[in-house]
């Protein structure tokens, strides 16, 4: 065997050694030992030749992450890989949380924050548990509250009735 086909076939075996790498848990030693090869493939075809070493090199540096783009392609097909990488799931519309139209009737509403809202916290509008944000500062437990507006899917809110417990600006001597 010619030291080329020997470069050649190091090569392919790191290239085999790095894909081998990313589906058995070796902590790392198929990777180093298959990117040792690499670059003891590419060295043996620099010492064949000059064009030799550069088309070697610059085909390992395409080959490398081509193999094992393609490779986590196909696994994810095997069985095992379907086990290992479930498929995403397909949500739902109750997966997605409120849905925004059963806020609207909430808006101008008066209710009483459950938890601190830092901003974000839970409201009770007429015996319902709502997650509110509050329009601005902070609103402790306990303080009623009124529906102003929809912030992405909450309701925000601001202290109603004289806005008693809340601290909407820092405390003193403290910095934001």
């Amino acid at each position: 065997m010619n030291e080329l086909s020997l470069a050649i076939l190091i090569q392919a075996a790191g290239v085999a050694l790095l894909l081998l790498e990313v589906f058995v848990p070796s902590h790392g030693l198929f990777g180093v030992v298959g990117l040792a090869a690499v670059i003891g493939g590419v060295y043996l075809a620099f010492r064949v030749g000059e064009t030799a070493g550069y088309v070697s090199l610059v085909s390992e540096v395409v080959l490398v992450p081509t193999v094992v783009g393609i490779g986590l392609k196909v696994f994810r097909g095997t069985r095992i890989g379907r086990r290992v990488v479930p498929p995403n799931p397909i949500l739902t519309a109750a997966d997605r949380g409120v849905d925004v139209r059963d806020l609207m009737p909430l808006i101008g509403e008066r209710g009483r924050s459950l938890t601190p809202l830092r901003p974000v916290g839970m409201c009770e509008f007429n015996g319902r548990r709502v997650q509110c944000v509050a329009e601005q500062g902070l609103i402790d437990p306990g303080v009623p509250v009124e529906g102003i507006s929809i912030v992405g899917d909450s309701l925000c809110v601001r202290p109603g009735a004289g806005g008693e417990g809340t601290s909407a600006a820092p405390a003193a001597g403290r910095t934001a």
